[in-house]
This record gives C-alpha cells, structure tokens and sequence, in this order.
C-alpha cells in the first residue's frame, strides 16, 4: 500500500471554455485526490508565440494515495475522458495536466519525471504554484518559488485573470 502524498498539478488549456475544462479536470481528478488548493487563473501567449490562443493555466494541491505511475496513468485516463486529442508538441489542447511536485521527491521513469523538467522556466506553472504553495523549494535546485520567478527569461507577458468558480 501506498502512503499519502501531497501533489501539485499544473493544468493548461486554450481551446473552449478554458475555465470550463479546469472545472472539469478539477472534478474528475478529485476522484482519486483530496485537493485543497486551487490557484488563480492565469493568462500566457503561447510557449512558442506562434499566434495560437493565449492559455489559461492553474495548479492545484492536494493529497493522494496513488503512486507517481498510478497518478500518470490517472491523469493521462482523465485528459482522454475530458476531450483531449494527442496533438503535437505545444500544440492547442482542450486539457493538459502535469505533475509538478509529488511529495518533494525526485522521480524519473520512462514517460515521467518530477519535478517537471521545465517547471523552473515555465511563467505559467511558478505564478500559480507559489499562490498554492508560497514556501515552494524546488527539490532539484533548492530554489524559492520566489527566486525562480526572478530568473524567469520570459514570462509570456502572464496576467492574473481571476478566481475559478469549480465545486
């Protein structure tokens, strides 16, 4: 048996009713997590600024008994269930949820690593990452949520759009 974890996701989405697809992906994913936290929404340009509709991004935190496999498995079943088509790589998605943070701890497998490789890059997984966990340290680097929001290169020119409404 597993023991519990806490977790964070980062969810993307820009195509549809993005907030829709969050609220969606929030209550299927409750299913098998205990989420506590939801950020503020958050609006980016595309990674690659190449005319696409901006995205809208959230993380959540919260507490599950699954494995970072199992978590992978969960999460990949949820995105299919939600609409997602496999697109290419940072191409528009209805819904896109990665695992950020799985108890502090450092995971690679084939297909999996955690922390995500690109979170210490990413404007729009740090900004709502640190509203659901302000004392974030990045287990790799040992960075403050605050110290790589600093570095960031570019920061797809983000804006808080607002809460979510999703129980």
């Amino acid at each position: 048996m597993n023991s519990v974890r806490r977790i964070i996701l980062a969810l993307g989405s820009n195509i549809g009713d993005r907030e829709r697809n969050f609220a969606d992906a929030l209550k299927a994913l409750s299913s098998l997590i205990i989420i506590d936290k939801v950020s503020s929404v958050y609006s980016t340009a595309s990674l690659l600024r190449d005319g696409q509709a901006d995205y809208y991004n959230i993380c959540c935190s919260g507490c599950t008994g699954l494995s970072t496999d199992k978590l992978l498995t969960f999460i990949k079943k949820t995105e299919k269930e939600l609409g997602r088509e496999q697109s290419a790589r940072w191409q528009s998605r209805l819904i896109d949820i990665d695992i950020i943070d799985f108890g502090g701890e450092i995971h690679e497998s084939e297909g999996l690593a955690v922390p995500h490789k690109e979170t210490a890059n990413r404007s729009f997984v740090l900004y709502p990452l640190r509203d659901v966990d302000a004392d974030y340290v990045h287990p790799v680097s040992g960075m403050s949520i605050d110290r790589l929001i600093a570095g960031l290169k570019d920061d797809l020119d983000i804006k808080k759009i607002g809460d979510l409404s999703w129980r």
